[in-house]
């Protein structure tokens, strides 16, 4: 059976760089998909690897993530269709 992406939350379209946001998510599979630009025809799409968030009844993972390129960052991404996107956004 194929592996589902959860999504935990869609943030506001715009998020300034160098800004943070916090969202409560519960233990299963994540990755996150992005649109960058300034107006519809020049808006690009990136999907990120996926990731593993953990919940025990004692612990959960703590992940911080940026949201701009890193040199040598560790979170790799890829190009997705505007589609993907729209698909990405959940309930």
């Amino acid at each position: 059976m194929a592996r589902k992406d959860k999504c935990v939350q869609r943030l506001p379209e715009l998020q300034p760089n160098g800004g943070s946001r916090t969202v409560a998510a519960a233990g299963g599979t994540y990755s996150i998909v992005t649109r960058y630009g300034d107006t519809p025809r020049a808006f690009h799409y990136s999907k990120g690897n996926s990731f593993t968030v953990t919940e025990t009844t004692y612990e959960a993972s703590v992940i911080t993530i940026t949201l701009h390129k890193v040199v040598g960052g560790n979170y790799e991404t890829h190009p997705v269709s505007a589609r993907e996107f729209e698909l990405s956004r959940g309930p």
